[in-house]
């Protein structure tokens, strides 16, 4: 199995703050979290970005997200135990040290199954729907897309495109302050 760390895919400010890092100027709103996809973040951050999510809190594209530290991408189907396990912990620093966080978008069972432990929510409590919006106990909202599968021609990378298509006016919705 071969990983591709974050930092080799994207420059670090699109990152959410590692451990001991320096917390950032402003909190994004929405976190990506994609644990043992084969799709990198680079492609998966120009999707996002044609549809209208920035990366920067200077963008004039809203709303402001990051990808988490937790994600890797792998060239094997099933994401290793101990690799679920980094990425928990990883999850859990990120979810307590981003203030302004509103929404999880997670992409994939792995992902779903990760964050719900990282979050301390039991899987029976909140099952895995892809493409849809829920939201959990602390109030944090969480979008789950299917898995783009193995590579960017096949029916499930158009089945997770469809619903992040779908998911925007709801995403964008539940973003939106209301009075």
């Amino acid at each position: 199995m071969t990983y591709t760390l974050p930092s080799e895919a994207l420059p670090p400010t699109l990152l959410a703050p590692s451990e001991g890092s320096t917390p950032l100027l402003s909190s994004p709103s929405i976190l990506i979290v994609a644990i043992g996809q084969t799709l990198s973040q680079a492609h998966l951050k120009d999707i996002l970005e044609a549809r209208g999510i920035g990366f920067s809190p200077s963008s004039s594209l809203h709303p402001y997200a990051c990808f988490s530290q937790a994600n890797v991408t792998v060239t094997s189907p099933i994401a290793q135990p101990n690799h679920l396990k980094n990425a928990k912990h990883t999850l859990q620093h990120e979810l307590n040290t981003l203030p302004g966080l509103q929404l999880v978008i997670a992409i994939g069972l792995s992902t779903h199954i990760t964050l719900m432990e990282a979050c301390g929510v039991t899987l029976s409590r909140q099952i895995f729907y892809p493409n849809t919006i829920t939201r959990l106990p602390d109030g944090l909202l969480v979008a789950h897309l299917p898995s783009p599968g193995t590579t960017m021609k096949s029916s499930s990378f158009t089945r997770m495109i469809t619903a992040l298509d779908e998911l925007l006016p709801d995403i964008e919705n539940a973003l939106t302050p209301h009075a």
